[in-house]
């Protein structure tokens, strides 16, 4: 176990959830039933993402998320290694 300075450090940047999923293909929209998350306040939620292929890129975007009075839409970009 780490110095509360070392588990902030090692936690900065890091967001992870788990649970089940339901596509709607014809929207582009996954839907995560949030069981277990690094955010405690999520677990329990519905998380609502998009989805695209950009090459061979699978990337999921967030709905308009307001905080600190903008509109923010987070990306995150998949790519397979093969």
């Amino acid at each position: 176990m780490g110095t509360d300075g070392e588990l902030r450090v090692a936690s900065d940047g890091f967001d992870a959830y788990a649970g089940t999923y339901e596509i709607d293909a014809a929207t582009n929209r996954v839907v995560h039933h949030v069981a277990l998350s690094s955010w405690p306040n999520i677990m329990g939620t519905d998380q609502v993402r998009y989805f695209a292929l950009d090459n061979e890129d699978l990337v999921l975007t967030t709905p308009p998320m307001l905080s600190r009075g903008s509109a923010w839409v987070l990306t995150l970009k998949w790519r397979r290694l093969t």
